[in-house]
């Protein structure tokens, strides 16, 4: 890093070698700690990176506005600082550089139609841009009809592309990655089409890893498939096909977690495989079976956590599961460690709701914490209050926030 800040002061008015610069920035900023790939777990130096490259871009464009590489690469800039700040809580930032990217390439895209390269920019951009609005897997606006809209207009062009070319991998892959958020969309009102489009992703990647076994994205990617369909087997009734398909997805994270420690990507894919097994197994009343779970995916989490202290997605996460934990401890008659994860699991809760940028999704999840939590004298219904009200604001007021916001009242008295 130290060398390229050097050079960046060397480049002045040597367009070439600030385009070099920019690229460099932001290849660097996503080994540091772009999750929609491997990654170092550091996304606040990626931040930096990012931000680097988009100085250098803006200086490139404002030089010449027709340099269509510059316009590439300042777009290039906007996508990643938008993939990386909700990590550090910052959604409403990331989804307005997220639209500045999808401006500028929509508008290269138009000048160049002819160019394979931008519409394939183009389509991840729309879907990091869904991702942003409304998928419920990351910090996100709540703006589900804009993010289904958005992956909508991805799956589209993925479409095209393959219209003139069916064997194209990269369009494959990028389809069925839409088709996994598409489906995530559809799961609550429409399980059905949820499980058609998880169904194909699933089958896609299963291609793409016989077809190439070491490619560890795809093999990710499958394992999510798994575990998606899981969920919905859940959902539908089918404890056993969906445990079944839960333990796929662990197997698949943690031979790739194991393979690599760094990649907090593949650790925080392991992490919702093992919760979501330790739920089901939870209500199937396996409670021992349940605790062993949730034990294992504490301890990726506190890793996760105690390496990457700016990531809030996995800090909220390492909270949660505290709580979890203590719960299920409680009911088990372990008091004394119950009550040392529950308080752990509040204190971070604390920390993270007093942040402006929470999102009315995770003010939710911190009232229920405080409202829910067991041992029930842990309970904070006045935090609860707080939280609760911030999340009703923020959701325009919807029901279901309203109602949270009604319960915390009443536990104040």
């Amino acid at each position: 890093m130290e060398y390229l800040n050097k050079l960046t002061e060397q480049a002045q008015g040597d367009a070439g070698l600030q385009r070099d610069l920019a690229e460099a920035y932001l290849k660097v900023g996503d080994v540091q700690g772009n999750p929609y790939g491997a990654n170092l777990g550091d996304p606040r130096g990626a931040v930096q990176s990012y931000r680097k490259a988009l100085e250098i871009s803006q200086a490139l464009a404002r030089t010449d506005p027709i340099d269509a590489i510059a316009g590439e690469c300042l777009a290039k800039s906007y996508e990643s600082l938008g993939q990386v700040l909700p990590l550090l809580g910052k959604p409403t930032e990331a989804v307005a550089d997220l639209q500045k990217a999808t401006s500028l390439l929509e508008s290269l895209a138009a000048a160049q139609p002819a160019d394979k390269e931008l519409r394939f920019r183009l389509a991840n951009s729309y879907q990091v841009l869904g991702d942003l609005q409304g998928h419920s897997g990351i910090p996100n606006l709540g703006d589900t009809a804009s993010s289904l809209s958005n992956y909508q207009k991805s799956l589209a062009l993925y479409q095209s592309l393959l219209s003139s070319d069916g064997t194209d991998v990269r369009a494959r892959r990028g389809a069925a990655v839409v088709e996994i958020r598409m489906g995530d969309s559809h799961m609550r009102d429409e399980p059905n089409v949820a499980l058609e489009s998880y169904q194909r992703a699933r089958a896609t990647f299963e291609d793409l890893t016989a077809a190439d076994p070491n490619n560890v994205e795809d093999r990710r990617r499958l394992a999510l498939a798994f575990q998606k369909i899981g969920g919905l087997d859940e959902t539908l009734g089918n404890n056993k096909d969906a445990l079944q398909n839960y333990r796929k997805a662990s197997a698949s994270s943690e031979a790739l977690w194991r393979a690599d420690p760094n990649n907090a990507q593949a650790g925080m894919n392991l992490v919702i495989s093992l919760r979501d097994a330790g739920d089901l197994l939870y209500k199937m009343k396996e409670q021992t079976a349940a605790i062993s779970d949730y034990r294992k995916a504490l301890d990726i989490l506190q890793q996760l956590s105690d390496s990457e202290p700016d990531n809030v997605l996995a800090k909220g996460r390492y909270a949660e599961m505290l709580i979890v934990l203590g719960g299920v401890l409680a009911e088990s008659g372990n008091l004394p460690e119950a009550r040392s994860r529950t308080a752990r699991g509040l204190t971070i809760t604390r920390q993270l709701a007093a942040r402006d940028d929470s999102t009315a999704d995770e003010l939710f999840d911190y009232a229920e914490n405080f409202l829910s939590c067991q041992p029930a004298d842990l309970r904070q219904p006045a935090m609860a209050v707080e939280a609760a009200k911030k999340a009703a604001e923020k959701s325009g007021g919807g029901s279901e926030y309203l109602d949270q916001l009604a319960r915390a009242y009443c536990e104040a008295g």
